[in-house]
C-alpha cells in the first residue's frame, strides 16, 4: 500500500511528468541533484545530454504541504475501474 501511495504521490506532485518507469519505494527514494544528469536516460539513449540534465523547475518556499487533500484522490486511484 505504501509503495502504491508513493507512486501516486510522485505522479500527483509532478503533474504527471514523473518518470513512468521509476517505481519509488522507501528503500530507494531519492532526490535528483540539480545540474547532474539522469544517467539512465543517457545510457539507454532515450534523450539527449542536455534534456537529461536535472533542472530546478521551482524553488522550495519552505512550506510543508498538507497531505489531507491527497487522500481522497489516492483512494479513488486505488479503486478498480
Amino acid at each position: 500500500m505504501c509503495q502504491k501511495f508513493l507512486c501516486n504521490l510522485q505522479r500527483y506532485l509532478t503533474g504527471g511528468k514523473s518518470d513512468l518507469s521509476h517505481r519509488p519505494r522507501y528503500s530507494n527514494c531519492l532526490a535528483r541533484i540539480p545540474d547532474t544528469y539522469n544517467m539512465d536516460s543517457i545510457i539507454k539513449r532515450t534523450t539527449s545530454l542536455e534534456k537529461s540534465r536535472v533542472k530546478i523547475l521551482q524553488e522550495w518556499d519552505g512550506n510543508m504541504i498538507d497531505i489531507n487533500p491527497l487522500i481522497p484522490e489516492f483512494k479513488e486511484w486505488l479503486t478498480p475501474q
